[in-house]
């Protein structure tokens, strides 16, 4: 998903720079820089967190947090993928993406929109997913915690 998004924010903004609309660059306009910046946080902000989760696999292997933070940066991927998409379409407009390389990006990136949000499964079921992951951690560790505490309570034989 990032990837498509990558693709989508880097032919839009080429694009950007070369389209005139209303006698100036569709890049001059400062709404338009913004929805740029915009879709570049996100997609930044989206890999640098499936960097975290690849860095913490690496190092502490596949704990029992890792479904979870998947299945979040999943529908968070999602999200970013339909707001590149629903972007780009407004930036292209409709006559400008039925034809040529931007047809090309704008076919695919909705085509793998639909398989990469829909195909792994809904939103709702997924951050269902992931809360129950949590759930479970949580209890866990408090369980950890209560035996800890109950264990530093009694007195040490060995003394």
């Amino acid at each position: 998903m990032n990837r498509s998004a990558r693709t989508c924010l880097t032919t839009a903004f080429n694009y950007a720079q070369d389209r005139v609309t209303f006698g100036k660059l569709l890049m001059s306009n400062q709404i338009i820089r913004h929805k740029f910046a915009t879709m570049a946080r996100y997609i930044k902000s989206h890999w640098a967190w499936i960097e975290q989760i690849d860095y913490h696999v690496k190092v502490r292997g596949w704990t029992d947090d890792v479904a979870s933070h998947i299945a979040l940066a999943k529908v968070q991927g999602g999200h970013m993928l339909e707001l590149a998409c629903r972007e780009v379409q407004q930036f292209l407009g409709e006559p400008d993406i039925s034809v040529g390389e931007l047809a090309v990006m704008w076919n695919s990136s909705v085509a793998i929109y639909g398989v990469m949000v829909v195909g792994g499964g809904s939103e709702e079921i997924i951050t269902d997913l992931a809360i129950n992951q949590e759930e479970r951690l949580t209890k866990r560790l408090r369980e950890l915690a209560k035996k800890a505490k109950a264990q530093a309570a009694q007195p040490n034989a060995k003394l």
